[in-house]
């Protein structure tokens, strides 16, 4: 019973977790998943680009064989099987390879072997120019051939592998999103729910009891709080209400025994009975019963001793008369000097008022000072962070522009390759390859004008930091002379309200001696008329009924 909210909104506090795990597990899943698509989309580009490069460098190496056999120039190719690029491919082991890949890889190992055998042949000393010719169309160039339409196969199968990964990958993508969708959904109901079981469970009957709190603190007594809780909060209330019922009937009792305190019958008890410390209550009524018994017999025996009294101070007040009239001239004179001093006091207290005003306001502005440097100051730091990104963004067009030179003069070295044919595309390279110089060269130009602005920040940066140091500094000591300013206002108006208080106190007494020495002869008088009073007393005493 206890534990009914507490385990009620763990429940519910645990799906919401739950719902956040899942999401974070697909999340670490789908990141895993795209991760490994895109290792295996670098592999087939990887695969593409060895392909490319071993059918070019296959080409240049025939063509240096052909010139060494026909023209007899130094041949400048790999003799060695596994020293070539390709060679080093073919014989080197990989996880990412699929079957299809592996499966060509197996048929052009002997195939690469036979064409470097056959160069290491041709090269051989001792041989004919004939010999090499034969070995070269009969061995070499068939085995060629062959290499070349391995490789244009495993540029389609690497091809087709990546489009595969590319395409996995978006799927996968795709499903993760849609996993993610449902389980923050999922979330966000929980999470209402949890709201709404709140709300109606915890908040709405707590803002009931404090409804109920406020009337009892204003005084109410005749209410009950509805609450249909069954748990921790419904007993809270059942109690409240228990003990605001228990207050009405004590309440209801004392005012009915008060009731006859003021007819006259003092000895009227509580007749109910008081639980825990509200016992008190009861003790105390029958305390107080018992002491106005014991006063109205003290005042009956008291109202005899002031009709002998009452004599002597007729007597006293003659020589009280002509004292009051002494002490009322000096205390006149001294009420006069006291106004003076507050008139002096007051203005000075005007004064430090309106200075401690014009400071706290110097204060407010040096604050808001220190706010706009701020804001300049973290202004000044995006700028610099932009500026580096625009750095590194043209570091990257350098980048771009030297692989589009390299590429250009491959196609530059094809288009000569490929004789008059080829032409027309020789001098489109020619126009690449000019272009990439002239977009390497504007990329270093804005590459030095970021660096200047970059440093011309930086500068700009320590003078606002050192400019933000000073105003901190300057604000603190004006902070500083507000508060010592504050601090001299509120001692002048506190000396003003105590000359205030120390006037009207001479006044008073003025007044009290004043009318001291005009009353004094009524008070002869009125020493008669006490113990006619006093004999009126008695009689009136007989009424009450006393224990």
């Amino acid at each position: 019973m206890k534990k009914q909210i507490k385990r009620a909104i763990m429940l519910r506090l645990t799906s919401i977790l739950l719902a956040l795990v899942a999401l974070v597990g697909c999340f670490y899943f789908s990141i895993a998943k795209i991760h490994e698509e895109i290792k295996g989309t670098q592999h087939a580009e990887k695969l593409y680009a060895t392909a490319i490069d071993g059918k070019r460098a296959h080409y240049q190496w025939s063509e240096s064989l052909v010139s060494y056999i026909g023209l007899g120039t130094e041949f400048v190719g790999a003799l060695d099987d596994k020293s070539c690029a390709l060679g080093q491919w073919l014989y080197a082991s990989s996880d990412m390879e699929s079957a299809n890949i592996g499966e060509i890889k197996q048929k052009m190992i002997p195939i690469h072997h036979t064409i470097h055998q056959t160069a290491q042949k041709i090269t051989k000393e001792g041989g004919s120019l004939e010999q090499r010719k034969q070995i070269y169309l009969k061995e070499t160039e068939p085995a060629i051939q062959k290499l070349v339409v391995l490789l244009d196969e495993l540029i389609a199968v690497s091809e087709k592998e990546a489009v595969t990964a590319t395409e996995s990958m978006e799927h996968t993508m795709l499903i993760s999103l849609v996993i993610m969708v449902c389980l923050s959904v999922v979330s966000f109901i929980s999470y209402i729910l949890v709201l709404r079981f709140i709300s109606a469970r915890i908040v709405n009957p707590i803002l009931r009891v404090e409804q109920g709190c406020k009337k009892l603190q204003q005084g109410e007594l005749g209410f009950e709080i509805e609450v249909d809780n069954d748990d921790e909060i419904g007993n809270m209330t059942d109690a409240l209400n228990d003990s605001i019922a228990e207050l009405n009937k004590y309440i209801t009792e004392i005012g009915n025994v008060l009731k006859l305190y003021a007819s006259g019958d003092f000895t009227a008890k509580c007749n109910i009975a008081f639980r825990g410390d509200f016992e008190k209550i009861k003790h105390f009524f029958d305390e107080m019963q018992a002491s106005l018994s014991t006063a109205f017999h003290q005042i009956d025996e008291n109202a005899n001793v002031v009709m002998s009294v009452a004599s002597q101070v007729s007597d006293n007040t003659q020589n009280l008369a002509q004292a009051a009239m002494t002490q009322a001239a000096t205390v006149t004179e001294l009420s006069n000097r006291i106004e003076s001093v507050l008139h002096m006091v007051e203005l000075g207290a005007d004064n430090a008022v309106q200075v401690s005003e014009v400071a706290g306001q110097v204060g407010d502005d040096m604050e808001k000072s220190t706010h706009k440097m701020s804001e300049l100051l973290e202004a000044m730091n995006e700028m610099n962070k932009s500026s580096e990104e625009i750095s590194k963004i043209i570091k990257t067009i350098e980048d771009i522009a030297f692989q589009t030179n390299i590429l250009a003069l491959n196609a530059a070295v094809e288009a000569a390759r490929a004789g008059v044919a080829g032409k027309g595309f020789s001098v489109v390279a020619d126009e690449v390859r000019n272009l990439a110089s002239k977009t390497s060269e504007a990329s270093r130009n804005t590459n030095t004008l970021i660096s200047r602005s970059i440093e011309t920040v930086t500068k700009s940066n320590a003078l606002v930091q050192e400019l933000v140091a000073f105003i901190n500094q300057t604000e603190g000591n004006a902070q500083q002379a507000v508060s010592a300013i504050a601090v001299v206002s509120q001692n002048a108006q506190a000396q003003v309200d105590e000359l205030q208080q120390l006037q009207g106190g001479v006044q008073d007494i003025n007044q009290i001696i004043q009318s001291s020495a005009g009353s004094t002869q009524q008070n002869a008088s009125a020493s008669e008329e006490l113990a006619g009073m006093a004999n009126d007393l008695k009689s009136m005493m007989g009424r009450f009924r006393v224990n």
